[in-house]
């Protein structure tokens, strides 16, 4: 199956969202294996391994092709990232005292928007600087970088 660009932007758009579904048949994995800690690292570092993948993609010609298997690969990284999240908030809750939890939660939402934010604001205006021909090259840099970062984290 090959996906018209359109369409492909509209999946890469919509796949964050709908990926969340995942975490409904997550949450009796998380509950009958009770070892949030191992699955939320197993599934975060696989999701990271994706990002490699989606590097070179970024690097391939610009064809149908390409367009499926970069799709194929942000459903897989997002259904690890719900799968991963499940495991996490489950893990924390645990972890933080329910009086610390909210002030806790609040203040890393606050961090990861504003990285986020500004990752994507630099990452548009590098794609705006350089030719349509050198977009993947930036493209597979950010993916690089985001690799790199999330196996620190």
């Amino acid at each position: 199956m090959s996906l018209r660009p359109v369409f492909a932007a509209c999946l890469l758009a919509a796949l964050p969202f709908l990926t969340q579904l995942i975490q409904a048949p997550a949450v009796p994995l998380v509950e009958k294996l009770r070892r949030r800690r191992l699955i939320a690292a197993t599934a975060a570092f696989c999701a990271r391994l994706t990002l490699p993948v989606m590097a070179a993609i970024a690097l391939l010609p610009h064809n149908a092709w390409s367009l499926t298997a970069l799709v194929a690969a942000q459903v897989v990284i997002g259904s690890l990232g719900a799968v991963t999240s499940c495991a996490w908030n489950s893990w924390v809750r645990d972890l933080i005292p329910e009086e610390r939890l909210g002030a806790f939660t609040a203040r890393r939402t606050v961090i990861a928007t504003g990285v986020t934010l500004s990752v994507t604001i630099l990452a548009g205006v590098a794609l705006d600087q350089v030719a349509m021909a050198r977009q993947g090259l930036v493209f597979a840099t950010f993916f690089g970088i985001a690799f790199v970062l999330g196996m620190i984290s």
